[in-house]
């Protein structure tokens, strides 16, 4: 049972079925880079068949996060933090987010293809909802 009153049960889904991580990885990583660091407008990456234009906003915000970020901080000795010198980007704390998350990969070389991923699981992680008690 969950632990929050009246939600009723949960259960562990893999993850094409679980609410937040359902669309594939290279779409999600395909979106949230081309906006957080490649600067591109939204519209130029939601396709008529692709995920909404709300859809891959709210990834860009979630994912991107300043809760996200601290978290990952957390996860990387001083001497892994990337540089926060290039304020080019429209969005440079994001695009910071974005930096830390490959960093963490390299770190822990890891074996994962996308950055995305990382942020989506730190963003699950933050929701207690979702946590085991």
């Amino acid at each position: 049972m969950c632990p929050v009153p009246g939600h009723g049960t949960t259960s562990w889904l893999p993850p094409f079925l679980h609410r937040y991580l359902h669309y594939v990885a290279a779409v999600v990583e395909m979106a949230v880079e081309g906006v957080s660091v490649e600067d591109k407008e939204l519209f130029d990456l939601v396709e008529l068949d692709g995920p909404s234009f709300e859809t891959v906003q709210r990834w860009n915000v979630e994912l991107t996060s300043i809760p996200v970020r601290e978290r990952l901080l957390r996860l990387l000795p001083s001497n892994w933090l990337p540089t926060r010198e290039d304020r080019s980007h429209a969005k440079p704390e994001q695009a910071y987010t974005w930096k830390v998350a490959r960093a963490l990969m390299g770190y822990f070389e890891l074996k994962i293809a996308f950055a995305s991923r990382i942020l989506q699981l730190t963003r699950l992680s933050l929701m207690t909802r979702y946590c085991a008690a």
